[in-house]
């Protein structure tokens, strides 16, 4: 028996059967033929010979009851009834158990009397009789005649048959009639007749069993899994199924029984909702369920209210307390954590300088908050780029604000320094020799120290540059951030001889056939030529050049000399030699690649392929209108034999076409 508490039951569960006095039972069924006769059949009762088997009322009167049993008219008839005392098996077998039986016959006033008999077998299990009990013939002369026995079970009995048996005499009835027929054990069996239950309480181990029994003798009690007592009260239980067991002597019944419980609250789950910014801010929401109405919860276990939610709370460690309306509780700690707000641990700021608004505020480190974070430097437009430029000098201040809106904050500078000024330029014009002119800058700046320099590479702290030649200078000053000042002078000429004009023929792919012709004269000698480092000649034609960059020197006869730079050009954009032969003798020993560098950007690939198709070279990097550039004839640092192999080139032209060549070349030695 399962009891569900409503929400006004007690704080605990007494379950009550209340024990009655009981008397011996009688195992015959229909032992006086009470029951409706159901065609020519009595209920419980086999009609082994005859079959008008009846219910009688009256001639005679029935002994006890409204009926009784009579054969009706046949000559011999038989009825019987098997009862199963298999339930008696402990104490059967263990010699104890004892069965008495009595009824009544009675046989009508007549001659000769029909007779009655009455036999009862003790049965095995497979029917075999194991003793008997035989009233033998009885004619009780217009009386109920009570019949009795008392017989000890063999061991093994498991059935025990009644048989009724008559035999007519005279007449056309068969007079030998039977009623109120008992078979009751002895002793009685023990019975487990009712268990009292005290329910658990909260989930707890404090249910109590309290087991009511009768009959048995010397009894002893057990609970499942527990160590039998003659104690019929079980306590300290918590709720469950349970077999409750009684043994008398050698025998043993059971019963199962479910001792309730009242069980506490189940605490489901608990959301919690951080504090943010290091505020009392945080949240608990308790998802519980129960048996029971009218929970309440508490973070304290000492104010308990109704609602769920825990609002307004900093970053701790909780215990959530659940009570029902039963007084049972449910705990559970949990711990609320904070999302504190960033901290701006560093940044880097960069000044504006050069004259320009382009200070920059770089290299932002911050510690904590939540992510995505935004930055501002005017506490109004945020965005998630951490870097800013193009800040003009001034004061600003560092906004940093999280996912959360939690904000942090630090103060920068971005400091002005402006262009360094040329002030002035002193110059000194070289001699006729040239090489030794003089110049001195003079500057100021507030972004010191200052260098300088005439040709844009080098740069010198020296303001001063001497062994100048004439012409015109860039002078450049440059302060601590590498901002420039660029003033353009001119160191006047010495009187120097005058270069006309320069004509060249065209280079014939790259080839030593062009010529460089000068025109030229001076205010006070004849003059000389000279081509790069080449010895001064008294012809002004220079021949068997390739296409480069040349230096024309025209020299006076003082030794005054003036230069230009000439370029020969070529009259094809891309060439490289049908035949090289790589023999170390200095000649044609690399297959290199020439063309006009005015018209070609870079030459992207030079791939050598062999007449099966694997490349054997690839360079990138192979440098133009050198003899010493380009493919040695090996592979892998094997030299190849003579053959015929496939070139492919593959160049970047200055106008942006890409211009790819293919041929063959001859490799001999």
């Amino acid at each position: 028996m399962f009891y569900k508490p409503t929400i006004s039951a007690l704080v605990f569960i007494h379950f009550c059967l209340c024990q009655t006095t009981i008397t011996a039972q009688n195992l015959i069924k229909n032992p006086d033929c009470e029951l409706p006769v159901v065609g020519n059949s009595i209920p419980f009762w086999t009609s082994v010979v005859g079959n008008l088997w009846n219910a009688r009322q009256i001639d005679p009167l029935p002994q006890s009851g409204a009926s009784y049993f009579s054969p009706g008219q046949v000559r011999n008839a038989e009825l019987s009834q098997t009862v199963d005392v298999s339930d008696y098996a402990c104490s059967i077998d263990a010699g104890i158990q004892r069965f008495l039986f009595s009824g009544y016959v009675y046989s009508f006033n007549q001659e000769p009397l029909d007779i009655a008999r009455i036999v009862v077998q003790y049965l095995s299990a497979t029917g075999t009789i194991l003793t008997a009990y035989d009233s033998g013939d009885k004619t009780p002369l217009g009386i109920w005649e009570k019949l009795t026995n008392s017989t000890l079970a063999p061991v093994g009995t498991r059935n025990i048959r009644i048989r009724l048996i008559s035999s007519r005499q005279s007449g056309t009835d068969n007079d030998a009639n039977y009623d109120n027929f008992a078979l009751t054990p002895s002793p009685t069996k023990v019975t487990i007749d009712s268990v009292l239950i005290v329910g658990a309480k909260c989930g707890k181990p404090n249910g109590k069993l309290t087991v009511k029994t009768s009959g048995g003798s010397n009894l002893s009690f057990n609970i499942t899994n527990g160590i039998a007592s003659p104690d019929s009260v079980f306590s300290n239980l918590n709720g469950g199924n349970y077999t409750v067991s009684v043994t008398s002597g050698t025998c043993t019944v059971t019963k199962s029984v479910i001792l309730p419980t009242t069980l506490p609250p189940d605490i489901d789950s608990v959301k919690l909702t951080p504090s943010v910014c290091s505020r009392p801010n945080g949240k608990i929401t308790v998802f519980a369920r129960s048996n029971y109405a009218n929970l309440a919860y508490s973070l304290d276990s000492a104010k308990f209210r109704d609602g769920r939610l825990f609002d307004s709370l900093t970053a701790n460690t909780y215990k959530v307390t659940l009570r029902d309306s039963l007084n049972c509780t449910t705990q559970q700690t949990v711990t609320l954590v904070d999302n504190p707000p960033p901290t701006i641990s560093g940044f880097k700021e960069t000044p504006s300088v050069c004259g320009e608004n382009n200070g920059t505020l770089t290299g932002i480190v911050v510690i904590g908050g939540s992510s995505p974070l935004n930055f501002s430097i005017d506490s109004i437009r945020f965005s998630s780029i951490s870097t800013f430029d193009s800040l003009k000098s001034g004061n600003y201040k560092l906004v940093i604000r999280d996912s959360n809106g939690c904000t942090a904050s630090k103060a920068f500078v971005i400091q002005y320094f402006d262009i360094a000024k040329i002030t002035s330029v002193d110059i000194t014009p070289p001699s006729c020799k040239g090489g030794d002119g003089l110049l001195k800058v003079n500057a100021t700046s507030n972004a010191l120290p200052l260098i300088f320099s005439i040709d844009s590479v080098r740069f010198t702290s020296q303001d001063m540059f001497s062994n100048l030649a004439s012409g015109i200078y860039s002078v450049l000053v440059r302060d601590t951030f590498g901002c420039v000042t660029k003033q353009n002078v001119v160191v006047p000429d010495p009187k120097l001889p005058i270069i006309e004009e320069i004509r060249s023929s065209i280079s014939e792919c790259g080839q030593a056939t062009a010529s460089i012709s000068v025109k030229a004269k001076s205010p006070v000698s004849t003059v000389k030529y000279g081509l790069d480092s080449s010895a001064l000649q008294v012809e002004n034609t220079f021949r068997n050049l390739k296409k480069g960059k040349y230096t024309v020197v025209v020299s006076d006869e003082k030794g005054c000399e003036v230069t230009a730079d000439y370029t020969v050009q070529s009259n094809c954009d891309l060439f490289i030699p049908n035949a090289f032969s790589p023999n170390g003798d200095g000649q044609n020993d690399y297959l290199s690649i020439f063309g006009n560098e005015a018209d070609i950007e870079k030459i992207l690939s030079f791939r050598i392929f062999n007449r099966w198709g694997n490349i054997v070279y690839n360079d990138p990097n192979i440098r133009l209108n050198d003899p010493t550039s380009g493919w040695n004839g090996k592979f892998q640092d094997r030299e190849l034999p003579n053959d015929v192999f496939i070139y492919v080139i593959v160049a970047q032209m200055k106008k942006g076409e890409i211009l790819e060549k293919k041929g063959e070349v001859l490799l001999t030695k």
